[in-house]
């Protein structure tokens, strides 16, 4: 396992990613971006913070597919993707 990098390195590489490629897309118009706004305040205004620990190998993986993703130009964060994983196991649990 590789030494893993600070969270200014992690900006710094994420920078370099969004100036590095050109937009496929037009931006969004200022409604759409008022509007996208609201939505993802209004989305989590009812979620509740939870603090977790995990391992660094485990925390390396998830941080490397929320990159991979949002360098695919998908909106992921690491909460995201617990989110996801979380609610598929809960539904696997149930059966």
């Amino acid at each position: 396992m590789g030494k893993r990098i600070s969270l200014a390195e992690l900006e710094q590489l994420e920078q370099e990613d969004l100036h590095s490629d050109p937009p496929e897309q037009p931006p969004p118009s200022n409604d759409k971006l008022q509007k996208s706004a609201k939505n993802s305040s209004q989305d989590k205004s009812d979620f509740v913070k939870v603090c977790i620990t995990m391992p660094p190998n485990l925390f390396d993986q998830l941080e490397n597919i929320a990159h991979a993703k949002r360098r695919e130009g998908k909106p992921y964060t690491k909460s995201a993707l617990i989110r996801e994983a979380l609610k598929i196991w809960l539904i696997s649990m149930e059966k």
